[in-house]
């Protein structure tokens, strides 16, 4: 894990060559970089410590002084996707009754905000025990943000995505012949017939969604959720998706008690569920494409093992 110590870290002490943005330095950039960045930024914030924390497709993250959560995104076309997020999490937060992150440090480069206390629910699963308490804040939290306007949305740029259940289905098997030696053989069988035979019909009301609600995405402390982070996926699309990566995560069982709880009339419950499983299993199959199965990595290859199995364990 890369730590730096930078207790005398100012504006005068950093290299005063032209450094415009993360996606300038390189797709990866170190904590010292991150750190230069931030500093010319905003001077007044005093770094003490950065540590590397990893990121996602899209976006690097470091944790500053313990306190900040600063987010860099790789690439130039991820930059617009950041920006946006900050949009929508300022639209979000006066609607939702579970924290997300609160932007303080905003930069056309990149984002920071305040720390929110806890650990993603991956990688507290093990102790944490307030399930009965997750599907009643899941299902007021998804209630609440699945009626945010499709206006005031559109006003901010949230795109609009209408991916068909075929186009889903056309590249599902791309990711089980990257995963296939590492699925256990007796899922073979049922994933081929999935790939072959599922066929789902019927059309969706979009809504807001987070698009992208799975585990890693969950704050927890104490048994209690704490925050919802990564929005850089919010999209106008099929609320379903939202429950599908809480199921492929929690299990059917879990996401009934949520549904049950929830509150936006306009979706039909019984569809949401089988939807819902339909992009479970795609999504499971794509994580376990693109995880290693080592290091940090490991608890993803670990949930997407696990939720195979889960899945189509009964086909």
């Amino acid at each position: 894990m890369e730590i730096f110590w930078l207790k005398s870290m100012r504006g005068r002490e950093i290299d005063d060559s032209p450094i415009q943005s993360a996606a300038e330095l390189r797709v990866e950039i170190s904590a010292k970089e991150a750190a230069e960045l931030i500093v010319r930024e905003f001077p007044e914030l005093q770094i003490e410590t950065i540590k590397k924390l990893g990121g996602g497709l899209d976006n690097l993250a470091f944790e500053v002084n313990g306190e900040y959560i600063f987010r860099f995104p790789k690439r130039d076309e991820d930059n617009q996707k950041l920006l946006r997020e900050g949009k929508v999490l300022e639209l979000v937060k006066d609607l939702s009754s579970v924290p997300v992150p609160e932007p303080t440090f905003k930069s056309t480069k990149f984002m920071g905000y305040r720390k929110i206390e806890g650990v993603s629910l991956l990688e507290g699963r093990e102790t944490f025990d307030g399930y009965e308490e997750l599907a009643e804040t899941l299902a007021k939290f998804l209630s609440q943000t699945h009626s945010l306007s499709l206006e005031e949305a559109r006003r901010i740029g949230v795109p609009e995505n209408s991916q068909s259940f075929s186009e889903w289905l056309a590249d599902a098997p791309q990711f089980f012949e990257q995963a296939k030696t590492r699925v256990p053989v007796e899922l073979h069988a049922p994933i081929e017939k999935f790939l072959r035979e599922e066929s789902l019909d019927g059309n969706w009301q979009p809504f807001f969604s987070h698009n992208d609600l799975g585990i890693e995405h969950i704050i927890v402390k104490d048994n209690s959720v704490t925050g919802i982070i990564d929005w850089a996926d919010a999209e106008i699309t099929d609320p379903a998706y939202d429950f599908g990566k809480l199921l492929r995560d929690l299990g059917e069982d879990l996401v009934k008690e949520i549904l049950a709880r929830y509150t936006v009339e306009a979706n039909n419950k019984e569809e949401i569920f089988r939807r819902a499983v339909f992009y479970a299993k795609c999504s499971a199959l794509e994580d376990l494409a693109y995880t290693a199965g080592d290091g940090k990595d490991k608890l993803y290859w670990d949930n997407s093992r696990a939720a195979l199995k889960r899945l189509f364990r009964s086909e």
